[in-house]
């Protein structure tokens, strides 16, 4: 487990540490303000980000410009470099893409130069056109490597030191976990310990991307993929985080037809210790919550749990109710049912067989639909 020896010191080293409270308010920006920081007192730490960047000195540092955390450009020239950086949080194609397609409209004809990635774990999709990634601690390293030469004074040397060595132990832990958890979601218990230094969330991110892409080189992810593309659907898979838990989804979904009929999403929800089976159809109807579950219980995806002895699909639940819902906004109204269980073997393994099972049986589902209209 995680909450070993090596961990627990870890955990108290950034417990006791004053910069590392001062990080908690938002991790991300204290990080990237630090870098934005380095680089007006010595635009020399540019090569830590771009090795072989030759932008026109003097720079000029923008933060959260655009929602971009750092651009960085000549004060004179118009190429730009962007730095993402996505410590506690999970990066995303579509954003990097829209960085640089911003920077191309923009009126001042403002180039986008190339765009730098950082993050503790790789990305799970091939970057965009003029994206690179570099590791986290990587980028210390770099900044503890340029520190001695450059221009800062003897005070904020040994502070960007202390910063530096600060910034490896939280990594080093991150890495501890990830190691010590191996190919599976992680339990309440297993992440209780980084709850002290508001460090669970991470771990929660990082698990479920690691099974987003688990599930999406099974065998069976691109055979299923083909085959609901005979009736107009798509296979998706993202991960994502809400109410402090990892969540995967990966559903048939097709949502824009024509015929309301098609207009549907079926699948499989991992959120924190459930799985759920799921169903979605757009609409406002009042009723429309019930005739979702009453329409996939008669093709035989929802059960009848058994709510005395709590079970469903022969396995333990907490449902108080038949099934659950969420509902959509006013601008996209939709009915999401679902019933689950809790997970018993938390292993990618055994979490990807159950899924496997349950998207074939969602893909007769969708047969049937489309046969009938």
């Amino acid at each position: 487990m995680a909450s070993n020896l090596d961990s627990q010191e870890l955990i108290k080293e950034l417990k006791n540490s004053a910069l590392y409270a001062m990080s908690l308010g938002s991790k991300e920006l204290f990080h990237t303000n630090f870098w934005a920081w380095l680089l007006e007192q010595d635009d020399g730490f540019l090569k830590v980000f771009f090795p072989s960047a030759n932008l026109q000195r003097p720079l000029a540092v923008f933060r959260e410009q655009g929602n971009r955390d750092l651009t960085i450009r000549s004060r004179e020239g118009l190429d730009a470099l962007v730095v993402e950086n996505k410590l506690k949080s999970l990066p995303r194609e579509e954003q990097l893409k829209g960085y640089a397609e911003e920077l191309g409209d923009n009126p001042k004809k403002v180039h986008f130069g190339g765009g730098l990635l950082v993050s503790v774990v790789p990305p799970s999709f091939n970057l965009p056109q003029g994206w690179s990634y570099l590791p986290f601690g990587q980028v210390i390293d770099r900044i503890a490597s340029f520190v001695p030469e450059s221009k800062l004074s003897s005070e904020d040397k040994a502070l960007t030191l202390r910063y530096c060595t600060e910034s490896k132990t939280l990594c080093d832990l991150l890495a501890a976990y990830d190691v010590n958890l191996g190919p599976k979601m992680p339990t309440w218990e297993e992440v209780l310990p980084l709850e002290e230094i508001r460090l669970s969330d991470i771990v929660h991110k990082f698990k479920a991307d690691q099974l987003a892409q688990y599930l999406q080189k099974e065998p069976w992810y691109s055979l299923y993929q083909q085959e609901a593309r005979k009736w107009g659907y798509e296979l998706y898979c993202w991960p994502g985080f809400s109410d402090k838990r990892g969540i995967v989804d990966i559903r048939f979904e097709k949502l824009l037809s024509e015929n309301p009929k098609m207009n549907i999403a079926i699948g499989v929800q991992i959120q924190g210790d459930q799985y759920r089976r799921i169903a979605q159809r757009c609409g406002q109807q009042a009723d429309l919550t019930q005739k979702v579950f009453d329409e996939f219980k008669e093709k035989g995806w929802f059960l009848t749990p058994d709510l005395e002895h709590k079970t469903w699909k022969d396995q333990q639940t907490s449902m108080s109710k038949t099934f659950g819902k969420y509902d959509g906004r006013p601008d996209y109204p939709y009915r999401f049912v679902y019933q689950y269980h809790f997970l018993q073997d938390y292993s990618f393994a055994a979490i990807a067989a159950e899924v496997e099972s349950d998207l074939k049986l969602s893909l007769s589902i969708l047969q049937r639909i489309s046969d009938n209209l």
